[in-house]
């Protein structure tokens, strides 16, 4: 892709379904390796946090995967195939400002079948 469609692409990649939502940065890693990429970013999103009294809350689960696409099993009479194998791995990163603390922090959560699966965890480093 020439640059132009790279960046348009890198937006609806990262997209949080929000018009306040800018594509600061982003890099495509080592494209040698055909079966994995590395794509990374960083982005503003105006307005996201809600202040709450003397509170402020952050969802940082930015991603939802297969939302609105629930299967209505009973009256469903194909199955449903996937052309691939897909696994992907992502990582939010949120900085602290100065002066803050996080003050509670949700528990992960996994669960796994014989088809597929999924680890959420959250961590906080570097706190000094």
């Amino acid at each position: 892709m020439n640059e132009k469609d790279n960046e348009e692409y890198m937006k609806r990649r990262f997209d949080r379904g929000s018009n306040k939502f800018k594509l600061d940065s982003f890099h495509i890693g080592d494209r040698a390796d055909k079966a994995h990429i590395r794509l990374t970013a960083g982005f503003t999103l105006q307005d996201y946090a809600k202040h709450i009294g003397d509170e402020w809350y952050l969802n940082l689960n930015l991603f939802k995967f297969y939302q609105h696409e629930e299967i209505d099993y009973p009256k469903r009479k194909s199955p449903i195939e996937l052309d691939f194998c897909d696994k992907r791995k992502y990582v939010v990163s949120l900085k602290i400002p100065e002066g803050y603390r996080v003050s509670y922090m949700p528990s992960g959560k996994s669960y796994h079948n014989g088809v597929w699966g999924f680890d959420l965890s959250y961590e906080q480093k570097g706190i000094g």
